[in-house]
């Protein structure tokens, strides 16, 4: 088998081939969880294997769904404006709320950044984007065009990818901080928190995602054909993450945290897994 038949025979079956990392990652990070408790050293390889995994299945996901050419654009430029809008807020207390720094062990730093920041950036608003395009293919809509002139759905669109994200950052922070992964230098009212912080999360996603939608809309997609099941990826990883980050904030005796986590991030799983559902019956 030639190079080029071996790539067809991946893209033959790419949706195959997405469900099996995601669930890879699924059972590396229970695995994880599982070796805590036992007190078992797993977990600096449990995380190292689990990013790789996250960003074979972040960049195959965007290239198959957006192709490569927009997916890895979208890719990069959250990634970019992660990375200058950490930089800031490390080297000079602006944009999230207050003066923070990380952990800086075992980490390459970039002034003052670490590395995978940005990754998780970008992983992270990326998820948000999908999550919220998916309600678009669900219901049958396209994505906002300037042909159409629906510019008030593209802004939506922006907004609720910001709500989105901060959702995660609202349970996710606290816990983060916990476990000291980053030092909030300036006390703020929420666990400790700035609530600026969560300002410049919204700020960050919004931006990111408005350059893309706006580009989108200057310039329609076309039609990519692939299994629109694997648009639920994001949809479940989302709640996955919802789930994990609730059942840690129970384990730290924070359980007013699990319950606003749960509130906030679950209902738009289960909204966007009821629209799926019609829309499967539909078809």
């Amino acid at each position: 088998m030639n190079a080029l038949s071996y790539l067809r025979n991946i893209t033959r079956h790419r949706e195959k081939i997405l469900w099996i990392i995601f669930l890879l990652i699924v059972v590396i990070g229970i695995a994880d969880i599982t070796s805590i408790f036992l007190e078992l050293n797993f977990f600096k390889l449990a995380i190292r294997v689990a990013l790789l995994l996250a960003a074979v299945l972040l960049i195959l996901h965007a290239g198959w769904t957006l192709t490569y050419r927009r997916g890895l654009a979208l890719i990069l430029l959250c990634w970019l404006i992660g990375l200058i809008f950490e930089v800031i807020g490390v080297n000079y207390g602006c944009v999230f709320g207050g003066h923070y720094v990380y952990r800086s062990d075992n980490s390459l730093m970039l002034f003052g950044v670490p590395w995978s920041i940005p990754f998780y950036w970008a992983a992270l608003i990326y998820a948000g984007y999908s999550v919220i395009s998916s309600f678009l293919f669900w219901t049958n809509r396209g994505k906002p065009d300037k042909q159409s002139g629906n510019a008030i759905w593209l802004l939506l669109l922006i907004f609720l990818d910001g709500l989105v994200v901060v959702a995660i950052d609202l349970i996710m922070q606290p816990l983060q901080v916990m476990a000291r992964n980053w030092v909030w230098l300036d006390n703020g009212h929420y666990y400790g928190i700035p609530v600026g912080n969560f300002v410049g999360w919204f700020m960050v996603t919004v931006i990111s995602t408005g350059i893309f939608r706006a580009f989108e809309y200057l310039s329609p997609p076309k039609s990519t054909v692939i299994d629109k099941s694997v648009l639920l990826i994001p949809v479940v990883g989302y709640g996955m993450l919802c789930m994990l980050f609730v059942f840690l904030a129970l384990i730290a005796k924070l359980p007013v945290l699990a319950i606003t986590g749960f509130v906030i991030m679950f209902p738009i799983v289960i909204a966007n897994l009821i629209l799926f559902n019609k829309w499967r019956k539909a078809s």
